[in-house]
């Protein structure tokens, strides 16, 4: 992952963990890497 990417992921957990106070750190990282993965894949597939 680049740098630009780690920042993205820890800013969507931060999210998450605003939202979802239950969900532990490591849930809360792994969804964010997951909807960003989610994300390149769908605009690889638009491009």
């Amino acid at each position: 992952m680049t740098k630009a990417q780690i920042t993205t992921a820890v800013e969507e957990a931060a999210r998450l963990l605003r939202e979802n106070p239950e969900l532990t750190y490591k849930e809360a990282i792994d969804a964010a890497k997951e909807m960003i993965e989610d994300d390149k894949k769908r605009d690889f597939k638009i491009n």
